[in-house]
């Protein structure tokens, strides 16, 4: 489970899961809650349709999707006050429609990460949103500049866990885009 929620930064281990689990508690407890429960709800399904390859669902791969997916779904709670049940029960669908466009995906050899989870967050959307509105403007997020950046270092120490490099040049490229946009901030203001 907690490997499925590394996935949200492209690592695999349940230590880097735990750490994205903390990021995600300290930016915002509706994405905490939508994660672990798409999570959850695609872990599960994904065992039960693994067909033979527990490689990939023990490296969390059945988690990404449905975790993007949960943290919408949360999304449209908190936004709308909609019922946890239809919400739960559009994932279970929409997760189970992931698993048959991934496996689609696999056998004509093409990636299965993000098409099938834009593909069912569309379908999510459609199923959950009001016509023509968008949710996260209503979802509360940590204005917190220090529990911001407590989260970002825990992404960082999450993907240093399993490659110090990438999680350098991701430092070090997150710097850059804050330097460019305190220049246009500062250039806006003037």
């Amino acid at each position: 489970f907690a490997a499925g929620i590394a996935q949200l930064v492209f690592c695999s281990g349940w230590r880097a899961g735990l750490l994205v689990l903390l990021a995600l508690a300290l930016v915002s407890e509706w994405m905490l809650v939508g994660t672990v429960i798409g999570c959850a709800i695609g872990t599960v399904l994904g065992r039960l349709c693994a067909r033979g390859n527990l490689h990939a669902w023990y490296n969390g791969m059945d988690g990404f999707n449905p975790a993007i997916l949960g943290i919408i779904g949360a999304g449209a709670f908190a936004a709308f006050s909609t019922d946890l049940g239809w919400i739960i029960a559009a994932m279970v669908f929409v997760v189970g429609v992931d698993q048959v466009i991934r496996s689609s995906a696999v056998r004509v050899g093409f990636f299965p990460m993000s098409a099938p989870s834009m593909t069912v967050a569309v379908i999510l959307s459609l199923l959950l949103a009001p016509d023509g509105s968008w949710w996260w403007p209503a979802v509360e997020v940590s204005r917190n500049n220090a529990l911001l950046l407590a989260a970002a270092v825990c992404i960082l120490a999450a993907m240093a866990l399993e490659d110090r490099r990438a999680a350098g040049w991701t430092a070090v490229w997150s710097l850059v885009g804050f330097g460019l946009t305190l220049i246009l901030a500062s250039s806006q203001v003037g």
